[in-house]
């Protein structure tokens, strides 16, 4: 076992009772500053010890929680490009219902929504700019669309529908 020569100064009162310790047992200074320091770094290291897992825990929750918080994000906005070509969708159908469809509408409409679906495949979760951009130009527009949805809107049914829905009734 090889030695390493430390030195330090204790303090007046520490220095007094460690010289009064070694007359009264007869071993050495050096003894005891060895036991002291032995039985202290063990008590320090295990303090230190959990300190560090304590704080490498805490970096772990953080690290998860900002994850979480950044998949919400991708997420949320993957959600916004899905309700986009849904809403699509919906024009799409509408439109082939009518007696007369406009089909350069139907064909512009089916392009933007294999757009917002490629978006929504194509977004990455470091792909914070893209993120922002579909929050700020689609949200309005998907709110909007449920809005209005949610309006009665006025029913426009040809007079012998009428009558066949009040019969049923």
């Amino acid at each position: 076992m090889s030695t390493t020569l430390m030195s330090f100064r204790p303090d007046s009162h520490l220095a007094s009772r460690l010289e009064k310790l070694t007359i009264l047992t007869g071993r050495s200074k050096t003894y005891y500053l060895k036991e002291a320091l032995r039985v202290s770094l063990d008590a320090f290291e295990k303090e230190a010890f959990e300190q560090a897992k304590s704080r490498k825990e805490m970096k772990m929750s953080n690290d998860d929680e900002d994850m979480t918080q950044r998949l919400v994000r991708l997420e949320t906005a993957q959600a916004g490009c899905g309700l986009m070509a849904l809403i699509r969708r919906s024009w799409i159908r509408d439109e082939k219902r009518k007696k007369f469809p406009d089909q350069e509408l139907i064909r512009q409409w089916e392009e933007e929504e294999k757009q917002f679906t490629r978006e929504q495949i194509n977004l990455r979760l470091s792909d914070v700019e893209g993120q922002e951009r579909i929050f700020r130009e689609y949200s309005p527009q998907v709110k909007a669309y449920f809005q209005q949805l949610q309006q009665p809107a006025a029913v426009e049914q040809e007079p012998s529908e009428v009558e066949s829905v009040r019969a049923a009734a």
